[in-house]
């Protein structure tokens, strides 16, 4: 349910009635604990971390893979877990672990459909995922809507957990814009490909809107 009032709209905890059925590989052992250090690390961060960006400085560094081994990660502990898909313009999640494209993110802050409709149930008992949806011409604007920033504030109360999965920032502005209504961040670097030119950029982007870095 959505009410309207004061000219933003309010967003009410939605109950996920549909399932996705995810087939997720597996990975050598070192890249499990290496996420779970990455887990361990966040929880020590503070007990007010709960909504979490994930980003890179470029295209196909792994962040997206990052996210989702650490959304399901949190999930394997038992805590209700969200994973946000906000990469709109580029997302690889639905084609890495076996389903098709489903209307998601963008449809809802578009306003054509309500927001149990975008989140999904998976075969993992404690994880929610809402896939980004079609590909918007204007996914900046969309998050820097007031629907967005209710939509944060909402997940960062129904879930013990959000992992939000965005855009590379020296890409494009919609990390930078994500990031800021998030708890803390993480970037992503692949090592020996990205130059510290790249790095440093990507570091003072999220410093100069005040975003938290937590590794």
């Amino acid at each position: 349910e959505e009410k309207y009032g004061g000219g933003r709209r309010h967003v009410e905890r939605p109950t996920a009635k549909r399932t996705v059925s995810l087939t997720i590989p597996d990975v050598p052992f070192q890249v499990n604990e290496a996420i779970n250090t990455l887990r361990g690390n966040i929880q020590l961060s503070g007990y007010n971390i709960k909504t979490v960006c994930i980003t890179s400085t470029l295209e196909h560094e792994g962040k997206s893979s990052v996210a989702f081994r650490l959304a399901k990660s949190f999930g394997a502990l038992g805590k209700k877990t969200l994973y946000l898909d906000c990469d709109i313009r580029n997302s690889q999640t639905p084609a890495s672990y076996g389903v098709k494209k489903r209307k998601g993110l963008s449809e809802y802050l578009c306003g054509e459909f309500e927001l149990e409709r975008a989140i999904w149930k998976t075969n993992e008992p404690y994880l929610d995922m809402i896939f980004t949806g079609a590909a918007a011409p204007n996914p900046s604007e969309l998050f820097s809507s007031e629907l967005f920033t209710a939509l944060m504030e909402g997940v960062r109360t129904w879930y013990d957990y959000v992992i939000v999965d965005t855009a590379p920032v020296n890409a494009v502005i919609d990390g930078v814009l994500i990031a800021k209504q998030c708890d803390g961040t993480v970037l992503v670097v692949e090592s020996g490909t990205t130059g510290r030119k790249q790095c440093v950029r990507a570091k003072q982007q999220l410093d100069y809107a005040g975003v938290r870095i937590l590794g």
